[in-house]
């Protein structure tokens, strides 16, 4: 579920933009699975791709982790799936800091 929980929210992000926006973030990840993968990706990582990044990240080999890992990697997944990228939000004038209600 936190795969698909960190699919959905960046699919969701990009079907919001404007369609600049949109289109070049399709053109980003078809190239980026391109390179990458191998393989044209326009819609971006698919959830067993996703998960095997992470588990790599944290050490996990052929999908071979302990509990403690599975947790740290969901737990990473979830995390990741409520970031924006810094880059990103800058070129479309949007502040990563969000300002307190008065």
């Amino acid at each position: 579920m936190a795969v698909a929980a960190r699919r959905a929210a960046r699919l969701y992000a990009r079907e919001r933009g404007l369609l600049p926006v949109s289109l070049a973030c399709t053109l980003y990840d078809g190239l980026r699975g391109l390179v990458n993968e191998g393989a044209w990706q326009p819609q971006g990582l698919s959830d067993e791709q996703i998960f095997d990044k992470y588990a790599q990240q944290h050490g996990c080999a052929d999908g071979r982790c302990d509990y403690d890992a599975l947790e740290e990697i969901y737990y990473t997944i979830l995390v990741k799936s409520c970031t924006s990228n810094s880059a990103v939000d800058a070129m479309m004038g949007l502040s990563s800091a969000v300002s307190p209600v008065p």
